[in-house]
Order: structure tokens, then C-alpha cells, then sequence
């Protein structure tokens, strides 16, 4: 996919830019600079948002929308400076309090019946939206070209504080009474996203309950919330996967009855071998050796993705979260189902996109959650200074934190 330039498909006059910020501007997947900027005033569809703290996502560590230059960031959590229209009062104040989740239309069936998820310009105002929203702040001269940086990433791109905002990714937490600090708020930043995904993806789109087998493979952010999920839906049996001990014994500490450890080294001292290897060890650890009603799979592996499937009862669900790896770069991910085998065992592949949640229903929710100790998300998250960005990537891309969080 050729990569979009936003200096070069944007054109704006520098008068438009006239409030000060700063953000990191990914300049490629790798090359990311904290900058000062300017940015412009909210329009009539959003508000002005000074972020409080910003989760750090793989959706913004690898780029996807292959859009350069641009200010990235889709899990913050921020105080409203400005709206954008005397109309938003009935809903948002200045001051208030909110957590930012993915944007939508709002006008289109999927959003108009509780599914923004699904928008059908889901694409276009989250992982492709480049709005002329900043410049970088410079040599003043009218003899320099404006250097325009893209935004409006996920409706937020809250890598950028102060950063105009999307009503529709906004839960204003403040109004509800769940949070009236911003020292509370901190942990609950990275809620509208991966967590989001997980938790939903169990209790809203699997429908999981107790008498259901879950199976959770991969145990970021977005497993160990669909742990805690099962967890608070009832099911007595739930399976954790990994190729880590740590984040398997991490699993065990929220709720996971049983714990995995995928390496193949380690399937393989307990007997396990070959290609049917994963899902042989999965079956194993499951009522009658039956497989899992459902598993959430996370990984970016077709390869796993396939024993999910042969990993799974007959009647049962896998919920396929995360975009997986082509054979190479840029090529598009591809699944062999022998269909017979599929229709008589009556199996579900299901794909699941925000843990099809309206946001603005979801986050207060999620809250509650963690207040009630249900999702004790503290046990997820580190925090670093935003000037420490790199340290946050670095350690997101070696897996050595569940979830990085810039605190502003």
C-alpha cells in the first residue's frame, strides 16, 4: 500500500492554527518525534480535549492505514477546553472529564442500531482519517510552506494534547459520577480500545455464560479483559493461553481456571507435537476432552487461528480478534477451512471489531468494572512520561508491559 503523505494532500492557511500543543508525529511505523505543534479550533462535531494519559496500541505501533506524516493515538482519556457548539451542552461541559474509544458516523443503519462498530465508514473516520488537524510549529516566515500534520486518527488522535475530538468517540465519565479526578482517570485511559474489544467480544458477541468452555489465546490487553469477562459472566471454566509463563501465571491471578503455556518447547516436553499440537493441548485441559465452547483468539497467527478452530466443541464459536499476518508484507491474510468438516461440526468463526460496543454504553461499564475489582486493571498497566514515548513502543513491541500508558 503507497504511503499517503498529509503535508502533500492537505492544504490550509497557517491562520486556521492557532492553538498550541504538542504530540508525537509518526513520520513512519518507526520514526516518531514529540513536536511542538499548533493545532486548530474543534468544529461543530467536536470539542477540544486536553488528554490526561494515552494508552499505547500495536494498532499505532504498526501503522495501520499506512498514512505519513501523522499524529496517532486512540485510547486517550482527557479534560474537555473547549466544544465545538453551544448544542453539545446537553451532553458535554467544559471541564468535564472523558474517555475517547473509536469514532463512527453516527447516521448510518449500524449506528443508529447500537452497532458503531460496524459503521459504514468505519475505515474512514478511524484508521484512514488524516484531517489537516495540526502544524508543526516553526519558522514563522510566510516564505516557509505549511508543514501540515494529519489527525482525527480514531476520531482522536490523542497522541497530541491539546487535540480536537469526535463527539461520537467520546464517554463523558464526569456526568455519570464515575470519575472526578484526574489522577483516576489515568488508569482508565486505555479502557476504550483493546479492553473494550476483549470484554466485549465475551459478553456481547459470544454471549458467553456459565456452563460455556472459554478459551482465551494471546493474554494482552485485550485477552486478559476477555479473562476478566468470562470471569464476570459466571463460566467455571476458562482457559488461558500463552506463550509466556508470566502472562499465563497473570491470567490465573484475574480469573483463568486453567493456564496454558503454548511454546512449542514446552508442548512438546508435555507430549504435545506437530501441527495439531496447540489445539491437542487445548483439548486436553477441557471437560470429556471435548475442546472449548468458545475461544477468543488474539494472535496474529493464521496458523493458530486453524487450531482454534480444530480447538473448539462441536457447535462452538471462535471470536477472531486483530488483524492477521499475511505471508509478506502487505499481503492480505488467507484461512483454508475444509467447509465439509466446518458444516458437520457446526462451527462459528465470528469476526469481532470493538467487542461490538456503543462506547458511550461501554466505558461507564467498564469503569464500574474496575472500581467493583471485577477488571483490576491497575495489574495491566505501566506508566511512562510522554517524553519516554520511545521506552513505551519499545517495550509494547517486545511484550514486555500488557499495556504502556503516556501520562501527560
Amino acid at each position: 500500500m503507497p504511503t499517503q503523505s498529509s503535508s502533500e494532500s492537505h492544504k490550509a492557511d497557517r491562520g486556521d492554527y492557532v492553538i498550541s500543543s504538542k504530540g508525537i508525529v509518526a513520520y513512519s511505523a518507526h520514526d516518531w518525534r514529540l513536536e511542538s505543534l499548533f493545532t486548530r479550533e474543534p468544529a461543530e462535531d467536536e470539542f477540544l480535549v486536553e488528554l490526561i494519559a494515552t494508552g499505547v496500541c500495536h494498532t499505532d505501533i504498526t501503522g495501520y492505514g499506512n498514512i505519513y506524516p501523522r499524529v496517532l493515538g486512540h485510547e486517550g482519556a482527557g479534560r474537555i477546553l473547549k466544544l465545538g457548539s453551544t448544542k453539545q451542552e446537553a451532553h458535554f461541559s467544559v471541564g468535564d472529564l472523558v474517555i475517547l474509544s473509536a469514532a463512527s458516523c453516527q447516521a448510518c443503519l449500524y449506528c443508529t442500531t447500537g452497532h458503531p462498530a460496524y459503521c459504514v465508514n468505519h475505515a474512514a473516520v478511524t484508521l484512514h482519517a488524516n484531517e489537516p488537524a495540526f502544524i508543526v510549529a516553526g519558522d514563522d516566515s510566510v516564505s516557509e510552506p505549511l508543514k501540515v500534520i494529519g489527525g482525527g486518527y480514531f476520531g482522536q488522535s490523542s497522541f497530541a494534547s491539546p487535540t480536537c475530538v469526535k463527539l461520537s468517540c467520546a464517554s463523558n465519565v464526569s456526568r455519570s459520577g464515575l470519575v472526578s479526578s484526574a489522577a483516576d482517570l489515568k488508569r482508565f485511559a486505555p479502557l476504550g480500545c483493546g479492553i473494550m474489544t476483549g470484554a466485549g467480544a465475551i459478553t456481547h458477541v459470544g454471549y458467553c455464560k456459565e456452563g460455556d468452555v472459554v478459551g482465551i489465546v494471546g493474554l494482552g490487553g485485550v485477552g486478559l479483559a476477555g479473562v476478566c469477562a468470562a470471569k464476570a459472566a459466571g463460566v467455571k471454566d476458562i482457559v488461558a493461553i500463552d506463550l509466556l509463563k508470566s502472562r499465563v501465571d497473570l491470567a490465573l491471578s484475574m480469573g483463568a481456571t486453567i493456564g496454558v503455556i503454548s511454546h512449542p518447547d514446552v508442548l512438546k516436553e508435555k507430549g504435545f507435537e506437530g501441527d495439531d499440537a496447540l489445539q491437542s493441548a487445548i483439548r486436553a485441559v477441557t471437560p470429556q476432552k471435548l475442546g472449548c465452547t468458545h475461544i477468543l483468539d488474539t494472535s496474529p497467527s493464521v496458523a493458530v487461528l486453524a487450531s482454534c478452530l480444530e480447538a473448539i466443541r462441536s457447535n462452538g464459536t471462535v471470536l477472531l480478534v486483530g488483524v492477521k499476518k499475511g505471508k509478506s508484507d502487505g499481503e492480505a491474510a488467507a484461512l483454508e477451512v475444509d467447509l465439509l468438516k466446518h458444516m458437520v461440526a457446526g462451527r462459528r468463526l465470528v469476526g469481532v471489531i470493538e467487542g461490538d460496543r456503543d462506547p458511550t454504553v461501554a466505558l461507564p461499564e467498564l469503569v464500574q468494572w474496575c472500581k467493583d475489582g471485577v477488571l483490576p486493571v491497575e495489574k495491566l498497566l505501566k506508566e511512562y512520561p510522554l517524553a519516554e514515548f520511545e521506552k513505551a513502543r519499545e517495550a509494547m513491541e517486545k511484550g514486555e508491559v500488557i499495556k504502556a500508558v503516556l501520562v501527560w
